[in-house]
Formats: C-alpha cells, structure tokens, sequence
C-alpha cells in the first residue's frame, strides 16, 4: 500500500489562521510518529524525518504568524516499536529546535529516555522546557499498582525539570 503524501502546510494556511486564531495556544503536529513507511493507528505518521521536519518548520511559521502567543510542541516522542527511537536526534541536528517552544515525550517507556532526551535538547537549545503528554499505565493490570505508579510518575517526571505532565488512563481492565 503507498502511504499518502505529506500535506503541504500552505494548503491548510488560512484555515489555521481563520480558525484557530485566538482559541488554541498549544499545537502538537502529529501525536506520534512512526518509522518511515511503517502505517500504524498508534503513530500515524509515517514519513520520513526530512518531511516531518519541512511539515514541523512551515505548521511552526504559520501558527507563529496566527498569533505570537502560539506555542509549537514537537511530536511526543515515545520508545519502542513504530517510533524511530534516532528521529528526535537527527531532528535536532537539522535544526529543529529553532522551531518549537517545547520538547513533548511520551512516558509510556517511563523514565528510560526522560534523562536522554532532556540531554540532547539541552545541548542544542538550553533550557527549553519538557513536556510530558501522554501516558497510562494500560500494560499494568493491577489498579493498586497502577494508582502508586501514577503518583511516583508525576515526582519522577518533575524531579528530571519537566514543566508539563498529561497522565490519562483507560477503563478496560
């Protein structure tokens, strides 16, 4: 199956700027990302790093132009199977950082790549805050445990300087 192209960001220009003008201060361009090719309902895009990073630059251009107070979240980066665990690196190379307000993670590898990823965009851009947002305890079935991890996570997350945290659960255990 051929994956669809990538949407150019100036076909969707003045439906952001009319839009979402003045109503939504936070943007993250895609939840999650796969590796390139890969089609998954858990990361649903699937381009290359160069396509998200040209996506990233021109959504950061127009939502900054929208209203200055537009806050730019890069994609939460998770671990593990879709995500391509050297995308956040290579996107840093590439300059990304210069595009963004915030680097996102998502915890569902819980504090395996905090410590990383804080690192690696502290040397580029020091300083930037880290956002945690996303992650649930849904491998976990026990809900006694579940509740103190949920509580320790949120320590754990501010202990390493992250300034946002979005926790969310689901009811089908």
């Amino acid at each position: 199956m051929k994956r669809a192209a990538c949407p150019s960001m100036n076909s969707v220009s003045p439906y952001i700027t009319a839009e979402w003008h003045g109503s939504c201060r936070f943007m993250v361009l895609h939840s999650s990302l796969a590796l390139a090719g890969v089609t998954s309902t858990l990361a649903p895009f699937a381009g290359t790093t160069k396509e998200y990073y040209d996506l990233l630059v021109s959504a950061s251009r127009i939502l900054h132009q929208a209203s200055p107070e537009n806050r730019v979240l890069i994609s939460g980066f998770g671990a593990g199977d879709p995500c391509d665990q050297q995308m956040p690196e290579d996107l840093l190379k590439m300059g990304v950082a210069d595009h963004i307000d915030a680097w996102n993670l998502h915890a569902y590898s819980v504090m395996t790549q905090a410590k990383r990823h804080k690192q690696l965009v502290h040397a580029v851009k020091p300083g930037m805050p880290l956002w945690q947002t996303e992650q649930m305890w849904h491998t976990i079935a026990d809900p006694a445990m579940q509740a103190r991890l949920t509580a320790a996570i949120q320590f754990w997350f501010i202990e390493e300087g992250f300034e946002k945290y979005f926790s969310f659960g689901e009811d089908f255990f």
